[in-house]
C-alpha cells in the first residue's frame, strides 16, 4: 500500500513491511526508517543493486551539472573499461587515500600522482613516494624464475623479448641475456660469467674461480 506521513513529508511504499520511502532527500529502497542521506540510498543484506542489459554491455555514464559526459564504467562478455571521458586523471585507491593513478596520456603512477612530470620515455610506470623506502619485488617459486623482459614487438616472435635479466630460484644465480642469448651470469659465490656465444667461445669467468 502507499502511506503518506504528513509529519515529515515522506512518502512509503509497503508490500507487508516498508519497501520504500521517498522523502525531500531522495528516495530510499530497503531502507525501513533509516535516515536516507542520499538521493538514491540502497540498503540489502546481499545483492544490494543490480544493472542488466537487455543487449551488449551494461553501460553506466557520469555526467556533470552541464550534462557533459564526464565518466563511464561498462561491462561486457569480451571487454571492460572503467574510464574518464575528459582529460582527466583516473585515481584509485583504499581507506580514502588515492594510490593508483592513470593520465590521459597513458602514464601511471603507484604512490606518484603526476607521472607525467618525469622523464619522457622512462615514465610510462612511476612508483615510490616522496618520502621513505620503496621499490618493486617479483615473487616467483622456488624452482621458477623471475624476468624483466625487453623488446621491440610481441612475443609471437623474439623481438618481444630480446634483451632480459632473469633471476633463477633453484641455483641462485642472475641472467643478462641481450639478442636472446645469455652474456653475463652472476652466481652466489660471486663469479660473473661471460659468454661469448655469437663466437662460440667457452665461458670466461672473471671476478671469481670457476
Amino acid at each position: 500500500g502507499l502511506n503518506y506521513l504528513q509529519s515529515d513529508d515522506p512518502i512509503s511504499f509497503y508490500i507487508g513491511s516498508e519497501k520504500m520511502r521517498l522523502d525531500s532527500t531522495g528516495l530510499g529502497i530497503g531502507t525501513g526508517s533509516d535516515t536516507i542521506d542520499a538521493r538514491l540510498h540502497v540498503k540489502g543484506a546481499t545483492d544490494v543493486a543490480k544493472f542488466q542489459s537487455s543487449s551488449g554491455a551494461t553501460n553506466t555514464t557520469y555526467t556533470d551539472s552541464s550534462d557533459s559526459l564526464v565518466g563511464q564504467i561498462e561491462f561486457g562478455a569480451s571487454a571492460s573499461q572503467i574510464v574518464t571521458r575528459t582529460s582527466s586523471t583516473l585515481s584509485l585507491g583504499s581507506n580514502n587515500v588515492r594510490t593508483l593513478h592513470i593520465t590521459d596520456d597513458d602514464n601511471v603512477g603507484i604512490g606518484i600522482s603526476d607521472p607525467d612530470a618525469y622523464l619522457a620515455g622512462a615514465r610510462n610506470l612511476v612508483l615510490g613516494g616522496t618520502s621513505g623506502d620503496h621499490g618493486l619485488t617479483i615473487r616467483s617459486a622456488s624452482d621458477g624464475k623471475g624476468i624483466i623482459a625487453f623488446g621491440d614487438g610481441n612475443a609471437s616472435s623474439d623481438a618481444g623479448y630480446r634483451g632480459q635479466i632473469q633471476y633463477l630460484h633453484s641455483s641462485d644465480k642472475m641472467l643478462f641475456i641481450t639478442s636472446t642469448a645469455n652474456r653475463m651470469i652472476l652466481d652466489a659465490n660471486s663469479r660473473i660469467s661471460l659468454s661469448n656465444n655469437d663466437a662460440g667461445n667457452n665461458n670466461n669467468t672473471i671476478f671469481g674461480k670457476n
